[in-house]
């Protein structure tokens, strides 16, 4: 029996070689597209009530969730004065203070929901975070709605040539000119 020759090993090898190196980064590379597929985008659990009152933890979360349409007010309270506000979006920029209209809680108004916007990397996966939104029950603490964007940066960025970034997400699709982000799209149909 004729064994191969050194050229024929050398050219298999050369593929296995790479495969066994870059397994890690293939295997996560999938583990990704997994969540991407199961867990991503928009997920409605139960619809939600136009025009009711939403608690956000901050200003940018309350002006965040305040772009949607179906959203009555939010409710958060201001780290600078220690007031608790209700505001409402009016149009314009959401980034210009002048597109909110911003009062003192009325406390009267109950709120139902809670905003909650979540950033974290995914306990034992390489390389993979979470990030999006969720809309709680604010008397339980139950999802109703959550909306999951995923990111993997496919190379560890200390090991590429000049720290290049290698990521790739879904669901995290930004705006174009005035459309709605992604994000806003999908949770403005959560809605009844």
């Amino acid at each position: 029996m004729k064994l191969p020759s050194k050229t024929v090993i050398t050219l298999i090898s050369i593929p296995v070689l790479i495969l066994l190196f870059f397994s890690s980064n293939i295997y996560g590379y999938f583990r990704f597209k997994h969540y991407c597929s199961t867990e991503g985008g928009l997920r409605v659990y139960e619809k939600l009530e136009r025009n009711v009152g939403w608690w956000a933890k901050d200003k940018y979360d309350a002006r965040t969730v305040a772009l949607l349409d179906g959203v009555g007010f939010v409710r958060y309270t201001d780290q600078k004065d220690g007031q608790t506000y209700d505001i409402k979006y009016i149009g314009g920029d959401p980034q210009d203070d002048s597109s909110f209209e911003r009062k003192f809680a009325d406390e009267a108004r109950l709120l139902l929901y809670r905003w909650k916007y979540i950033n974290y990397r995914i306990p034992e996966e390489l390389r993979l975070g979470r990030h999006g939104y969720e809309v709680l029950n604010i008397n339980n603490d139950r999802v109703l709605v959550n909306y999951y964007m995923f990111g993997y940066s496919k190379f560890e960025r200390s090991h590429t040539l000049f720290d290049a970034p290698s990521g790739v997400g879904c669901f995290d699709e930004k705006s174009v000119n005035d459309e709605p982000s992604l994000w806003r799209k999908e949770l403005n149909t959560a809605f009844k």
